[in-house]
């Protein structure tokens, strides 16, 4: 029975550990009677793992406090027959050099090379060094590179389960009619996300096309045991203006990881700007709406419907090459009067969504339709495979 060992060890927030089960499923469906492991940074939500019945085992590394790793590789394994590392830290240091050479980057927007940065690399280094790989190993960037005898497949789908106790806990927010998720933010800088005013706006044009829904506003004020799971950038001041925007808005923040990700798989339909916590939509059956901007594209594809609200921006996305500015201005993107001018574009996405006769075939084909006439460097847009 070959062992596989996804060597997944990055930054903590919830979409890279999305990111590593997904890897673990195309692994385990590409290659049958294998064994598919994983190893996070023990300051991710790694308890996502345990809706993945397809991760037989799971590392925590301890790289995400000061001063809590060491020089020996965590307790794992020491012999596997494949390993496949995820070389994006390194690959990120190399890619910014190369940026500020060619101009594309201001010098100083470099990132920087931390505490948590060393102790990644760190660990690389140690199992670099100290597993014993029998049959090969492979890399997830800068593209995949798989040794000869690992499969691989791109298309596979997957599908989180969801404890029985967070469906029950879900239940509690039933509604006759549409019922729509809304996360305000994700854990990056408040100037990334829709400002408080905005985000009344929308609901209110929402309510305006689709009556009797309701509005289910959902992330976490503070971390928890992992500090980086934070879904919201506002103080109570700007939350509660969104909360008081309409009756029909419900305050779903704080109630724990599996009864978010419960809540979202009972909703018709999740709307947000980009963030990696909203993949989970994704992963349990939810259509995404998203207000897209910033840094990155849409591209975790699952086979669920999914619509990307584009910006009217020659140049989105930026690829990291925007600054992580905390106390800057809201970025071009996310500024009142131009998400005031694609509420109508938000809407239609709605509406696409909302339909249940929507296939992910017939959302992968508005999106390269959307692409093809929206102002934004397509060449800088993901293929998005089928």
């Amino acid at each position: 029975m070959p062992t596989i060992l996804v060597n997944h060890v990055y930054y903590s927030p919830l979409g890279h550990v999305l990111e590593a089960i997904q890897y673990a499923k195309r692994f385990h469906d590409a290659n049958p009677g294998s064994e598919v492991h994983i190893a996070l940074s023990d300051g991710s939500p790694w308890e996502l793992c345990e809706g993945a019945p397809w991760v037989v085992g799971l590392y925590r590394v301890p790289v995400a406090e000061p001063g809590s790793y060491d020089l020996s590789v965590p307790e794992m394994p020491r012999e596997w027959d494949y390993v496949v590392d995820n070389n994006l830290m390194r690959c990120e240091f190399e890619q910014a050099d190369r940026m500020v050479e060619r101009g594309e980057r201001p010098e100083g927007h470099k990132p920087e090379l931390g505490w948590e940065e060393e102790a990644t690399l760190a660990y690389y280094a140690r199992t670099d060094a100290e597993l014993v790989v029998r049959r090969g190993r492979g890399l997830l960037f800068p593209e995949l590179s798989l040794p000869e005898g690992l499969g691989y497949d791109p298309h596979a789908r997957m599908r989180l389960e969801v404890p029985a106790e967070a469906r029950a806990f879900a239940r509690r927010y039933a509604h006759d009619g549409p019922k729509i998720c809304v996360l305000p933010a994700g854990s990056g800088p408040a100037a990334q996300y829709p400002r408080p005013d905005s985000w009344a706006e929308i609901l209110d044009a929402l309510r305006g096309r689709f009556p009797g829904a309701r509005f289910y506003l959902t992330g976490t004020r503070v971390p928890g045991r992992h500090r980086r799971l934070t879904t919201t950038r506002y103080d109570e001041v700007g939350l509660a203006r969104i909360l008081a925007s309409g009756d029909d808005v419900v305050d779903c923040y704080d109630i724990g990881l599996w009864a978010q990700v419960a809540l979202l798989e009972a909703c018709d339909l999740l709307v947000s700007p980009h963030s990696g916590f909203s993949f989970l939509a994704l992963c349990v059956g939810t259509p995404w709406l998203t207000i897209s901007g910033g840094n990155w594209p849409e591209y975790f594809n699952n086979g669920v419907p999914f619509y990307s609200v584009l910006p009217d921006n020659p140049d989105y996305p930026y690829l990291g090459a925007y600054g992580h500015d905390y106390d800057g201005p809201t970025i071009p993107d996310m500024q009142p009067e131009r998400l005031r001018a694609r509420i109508p574009d938000l809407l239609e996405g709605a509406a696409f969504l909302l339909d249940p006769a929507t296939t992910y075939e017939d959302a992968l084909r508005q999106h390269q339709a959307n692409i093809a006439r929206a102002p934004i460097r397509r060449e800088r847009m993901p293929t998005m495979p089928s």
